[in-house]
């Protein structure tokens, strides 16, 4: 007969190691919204502040003020928006009223107000917007973006703008609330065959999240969007590299890839990476 000696210390051992796999396992099987909220909260607050952009360029074109030659731009707004230019004060006023949904599922309200000293395309044409009540998709956003052309390069077909936020807000229906400061250039590179606008943009921004948490964000490779999927509504980039420092303490490594049309990027954070979904 064999007799079977019982080792502690080897028992021990064992239970140990399956501890650490169990672990492991749960790690990896972690939901990791604590982690990510913050970096899908950011890309929120940004795209709210984007969809600007698409109302900016349709109504300088359609008050004949962009450049129609080189660019096609039909905008994405409701039937019955009114959108009022008045020459003399130079100002454009886009009005959404009580709420409507435009053809690509984009739900505004309220006012944006564009302040103007020139023509689109034309060097130091600066264009302010303001908003009165103005919501995108629920999102309230106040504070005072700012575009001025850098310089155009006509044989690129290029235009470069500064834009800035200041004293940015945006609050969710729950009321809570987060803020932004934004320094970014834009370079938008003309369509030559029917491809769409594309824009590279480089910089940084500042802001306090709606739950209190303080971050900066600074694009390490250059963030690229595609007119194919803003005209979509997806403000997401599609190609590029941000960084958000939370807290001064907390690193997040945003990879949105290299080029496609989609809502994902990958998200590193204290050494692991997640595969992340933005809403828009």
């Amino acid at each position: 007969m064999k007799y079977f000696y019982f080792n502690p210390f080897v028992f021990s051992l064992f239970i140990a190691a399956m501890v650490l796999l169990a672990s492991c396992d749960s790690d990896k099987d972690q939901d990791p919204t604590d982690d990510t909220a913050l970096v899908k909260e950011e890309s929120e607050v940004i795209s709210s502040y984007n969809d600007v952009d698409n109302l900016t360029l349709f109504a300088m074109q359609s008050n004949g003020l962009g450049l129609r030659t080189l660019l096609d731009f039909q905008g994405d707004i409701c039937a019955n928006t009114d959108v009022d230019f008045n020459a003399g004060a130079k100002r454009i006023t886009i009005d959404f009223g009580a709420g409507c949904t435009s053809p690509n599922g984009i739900i505004r309200k309220g006012k944006v107000i564009l302040q103007y000293t020139g023509l689109f395309y034309i060097p130091g044409t600066v264009i302010t917007a303001t908003f009165e009540g103005f919501e995108v998709n629920g999102k309230k956003l106040e504070g005072i973006r700012r575009t001025v052309n850098k310089g155009v390069d006509l044989n690129a077909q290029t235009i470069t703008l500064e834009t800035t936020i200041a004293d940015g807000k945006v609050t969710w229906p729950d009321a809570k609330s987060a803020t932004i400061t934004l320094n970014h250039t834009r370079k938008i590179s003309l369509p030559s065959s029917g491809e769409g606008i594309q824009v590279e943009v480089t910089g940084n921004s500042i802001g306090t999240s709606r739950e209190g948490k303080n971050y900066i964000a600074n694009i390490g490779n250059v963030l690229n969007y595609l007119q194919t999927c803003t005209d979509t509504g997806n403000w997401i980039p599609s190609a590029g590299i941000l960084k958000i420092i939370v807290d001064n303490t907390t690193e997040y490594n945003i990879d949105y890839g290299v080029g496609a049309c989609d809502k994902e990027a990958t998200v590193t954070v204290n050494g692991k990476s997640y595969t992340v979904t933005f809403d828009r």
